[in-house]
């Protein structure tokens, strides 16, 4: 005797409602580990890429390519971070970096000047990032799609800085000089400190903090100047001040940079590098005035000679 055969949709009505949980607690412990390991904290954006949008393909390609200074562009505290099956959303803000004048210590900005952001329509603390996942929604193929976007402990700030900059995070790094530190907040965010440095304050200097051979140095870090008796010591010729830039506006920060500046033969200012710093975008606009200064070469014994001098670049609203 035949049986009459009974639909099949119950069972898979039954097999539906099992899987379903199944899924959604496999996506709410993604979530969670997520938020453990990167809500709240602070990260350093690779390319310090300036604008209140970013967004990622799933290759880790960047849609956009124009940066800022690291100072002002760096560093992001994730406030929120979602994901979904096809992409991770994040809200962040930006964490200005400025400097105490009194111990030259490299720390955050409080995140209170956002509140006041909408009066400045050119710069804006607030970031919203876009990265798109592959079909692999598991934590650690979210971990390596946000270690595109931000620096991870494998990197090094020291590395990634423009020339001008590295003698100054060289030694904020490894605590050679009084004039470049970083605050103890700074040394725990991924990628500020390069792989196995050595943070001994006894270590020499950085090579590059030296002149050249043929370069006559006329004045220190401090400002002291040493100009032996055959020496007519450079004089500026062309200048431009440099400009305020906005994160340092909105905060209403303000202070002295100090560049140390090589003068050549030409009178042409070249390997410029920063040896006082202030933080918020102001060493990087102090550095492009100068390039453009000319300069009436030093001279020695009568003749045109290369001379490394300190420079001081003022920044004040009032």
């Amino acid at each position: 005797m035949r049986h009459p055969r009974l639909p099949s949709f119950p069972l898979c009505l039954v097999a539906g409602l099992v899987l379903l949980p199944l899924q959604m607690h496999g996506s709410a412990d993604l979530e969670r580990d997520i938020r453990e390991h990167y809500q709240g904290k602070i990260f350093l954006v690779r390319g310090f890429y300036s604008g209140t949008r970013l967004t990622y393909a799933s290759n880790g390609l960047p849609d956009r390519t124009e940066s800022g200074d690291w100072t002002s562009y760096g560093f992001v505290r994730l406030k929120e971070i979602r994901c979904s099956k096809s992409h991770l959303t994040i809200k962040a803000i930006r964490q200005l970096v400025v400097v105490a004048n009194s111990k030259k210590l490299f720390q955050f900005e409080s995140e209170d000047y956002a509140n006041n952001s909408k009066k400045n329509a050119k710069y804006s603390p607030f970031l919203e990032i876009q990265v798109a996942l592959d079909s692999d929604t598991s934590f650690d193929a979210v971990d390596a799609a946000l270690s595109k976007v931000f620096l991870t402990s494998h990197d090094g700030l020291e590395d990634l800085v423009p020339d001008y900059w590295k003698p100054c995070v060289h030694d904020a790094v490894t605590g050679n000089n009084v004039g470049c530190h970083f605050s103890r907040e700074f040394m725990l965010v991924p990628g500020c400190t390069s792989p196995g440095a050595n943070h001994d304050p006894a270590l020499p200097p950085a090579a590059s903090t030296a002149p050249e051979p043929d370069t006559l140095k006329l004045a220190d870090s401090q400002g002291a100047t040493r100009i032996p008796k055959n020496v007519r010591p450079p004089k500026v010729i062309e200048q431009r001040d440099p400009r305020f830039s906005e994160p340092a506006r909105l905060i209403k920060f303000q202070g002295t940079v100090t560049l140390a500046v090589r003068v050549d033969k030409d009178g042409l200012p070249t390997r410029i590098r920063i040896v006082s710093p202030l933080g918020a975008g102001l060493d990087e606009n102090a550095v492009r005035a100068v390039e453009n200064w000319r300069f009436r070469p030093a001279e020695k014994d009568g003749e045109p000679f290369p001379t490394e001098v300190m420079i001081e670049l003022d920044f004040h609203l009032y």
